[in-house]
């Protein structure tokens, strides 16, 4: 066992919060417990800077930096967390995928194509929005923007797509706002 995969059993295991740092991105940092975790993936039970529960990240584990375990940031964390009842996500939607083609696993799910979705890519960008539709190659995103409005679709490879979010609360206030 790595040393990553035993700070991510132990957060599962005892719900706790470590900080998670992404290659190639200063301001890119998690913070929350793993929810479950392979070789190729984790998924993250993300808190807001107010100690909230934020939904759901699925990052793959190559792009991971490094870990940050036990610091005063991760304690403050995890005493805030602690302390707001019912502070947490349903987890039931998202599930580490087990196949290659992830990303279509994934998004294709039923439960998926009625929510809001945060969609990070390779290129350093990411997209609020709903799927339309998807096929083992390609997904029809319709975005949704700051204040609930739609702005037509788009069209991505799902080659290109590098991690997925959920429940956020960047995506639930989009999605009460948005008007259709």
């Amino acid at each position: 066992m790595t040393i990553f995969e035993k700070v991510f059993t132990e957060s599962k295991l005892n719900k706790k919060i470590i900080g998670i740092r992404m290659y190639g991105d200063d301001t890119k940092f998690w913070c929350g417990y793993i929810v479950d975790f392979n070789n190729d993936f984790i998924i993250i039970q993300h808190f807001s800077k107010h100690g909230l529960a934020d939904g759901f990240i699925l990052e793959k584990t190559e792009n991971i930096e490094s870990l940050d375990i036990d610091n005063n940031y991760s304690k403050s964390f995890q005493k805030l967390a602690s302390k707001i009842e019912n502070n947490y996500n349903d987890i039931s939607i998202l599930e580490i995928p087990t196949t290659e083609n992830w990303q279509y696993e994934l998004l294709s799910k039923q439960e998926l194509k009625k929510k809001a979705v945060d969609i990070s890519f390779t290129e350093d960008f990411t997209i609020c929005g709903k799927i339309m539709e998807i096929d083992s190659d390609f997904v029809k995103i319709e975005p949704i923007e700051d204040l609930g409005e739609l702005d037509g679709y788009s069209i991505y490879r799902l080659e290109d797509i590098d991690s997925i979010r959920l429940d956020s609360l960047e995506l639930i206030k989009r999605s009460k706002n948005f008007s259709n």
